[in-house]
């Protein structure tokens, strides 16, 4: 049994009694499995007793579902915790309940889903007290947050050192604004950024343009769309041409009102020198030949030296014939470049 050297033999015996009972469950068979591995999973039928008990051993990783975060609290002293995943979706947690969470000092990866709760903003924002967190999940649609919620919350990322993959989640919140995301840019630290405000009626991209400042970027994916965006907001998304470490870049623009002129600033993209994959989702919006055609030019650009992988997705748009020829065109040109019909080395891509 040295796979259980550091549990006290006291609990292992403790656990062999329980599990005989008549009243095992599923659950508590669990338990004693993942306990093993210090890998426990805790349901919604878990007692104070049950946690005290395991309290007692060094557990590393917690995947908890429907159980009372302040029932847990004994285990969040654990300076061996490292993985700490939370699904409290459709729970009606209210925003003192998180804080609890501030207690843990050893993580280095923590996901939080909090999705269609009542969180108006959060008590999260000391993230960045956690000295050795390197990946972070916080799924917080379907609430109502607006923009001191979020401020509040980037403020405490942005303090982060260590931080290398940030996802989160505001779909169907009350934010107007991404002025509040600007923040992100400071964790020096991250190199992969997955960012959904989708469906929250933003007017400005402002602060998604101060992502041109990030430092060690190399994968950033956001999700804008159902926002009602319009032309005028699409130069900010251009100005992240200047993210000179981006390898992966995903822009999922459906659903808004960007048209012909809004096209000019997302060409911009195809100028990231460092760029090996570009996907740009513009479903649904009012872009016609004249746009279509200055898309297409992202294509031929990625034949360039060094080349990069494109998507563009233009389902339920006005493009007409002319449009269409285009891109066709473009594509076809992409394709025989990609199979090495072409000979040579291309021109390196240019910054305007």
């Amino acid at each position: 049994m040295g796979w259980l050297s550091d549990v006290p033999s006291e609990i292992i015996t403790l656990i062999n009694d329980y599990i005989q009972t008549s009243s095992l469950s599923l659950v508590c068979q669990m338990f004693w499995i993942t306990l093993k591995f210090h890998y426990v999973t805790f349901a919604s039928n878990v007692t104070t007793e049950d946690i005290d008990t395991f309290a007692k051993c060094n557990i590393r990783a917690l995947y908890i579902t429907d159980t009372p975060i302040h029932t847990l609290a004994p285990l969040f002293g654990s300076t061996s915790l490292t993985t700490l995943s939370i699904n409290f979706s459709f729970s009606k947690i209210a925003d003192h309940t998180l804080e609890i969470l501030n207690t843990i000092p050893s993580l280095t990866f923590l996901s939080l889903d909090l999705n269609h709760n009542e969180l108006e903003s959060t008590h999260v924002a000391s993230f960045g007290a956690y000295a050795n967190l390197k990946n972070l999940s916080l799924d917080l649609g379907c609430n109502m947050i607006g923009k001191e919620g979020v401020a509040s919350m980037v403020e405490g990322l942005s303090k982060s050192t260590t931080l290398q993959s940030l996802h989160l989640n505001f779909y169907n919140n009350a934010l107007r604004t991404t002025h509040c995301l600007a923040l992100l840019h400071s964790i020096n630290s991250l190199t992969d950024l997955d960012l959904d405000i989708s469906c929250n009626q933003i007017t400005d991209l402002e602060g998604i343009g101060h992502f041109q400042y990030f430092q060690s970027l190399k994968q950033l994916r956001v999700d804008l769309s159902d926002n009602a965006l319009p032309d005028t907001q699409m130069h900010h998304l251009g100005e992240l041409k200047e993210c000179a470490s981006l390898t992966s870049l995903d822009l999922v623009l459906t659903g808004n009102n960007i048209g012909d002129l809004g096209t000019l600033d997302l060409k911009e993209l195809a100028t990231i020198p460092t760029l090996a994959t570009l996907s740009l989702s513009l479903a649904g919006n009012a872009i016609g030949d004249a746009g279509a055609k200055v898309l297409a030019q992202i294509y031929v650009a990625s034949t360039n030296w060094p080349p990069f992988g494109v998507n563009v997705y233009l389902l339920d748009n006005p493009i007409g014939v002319d449009g269409a020829v285009a891109l066709s065109s473009a594509r076809q040109q992409k394709s025989r470049a990609s199979q090495g019909k072409q000979k040579g080395r291309p021109n390196k891509r240019k910054r305007n």
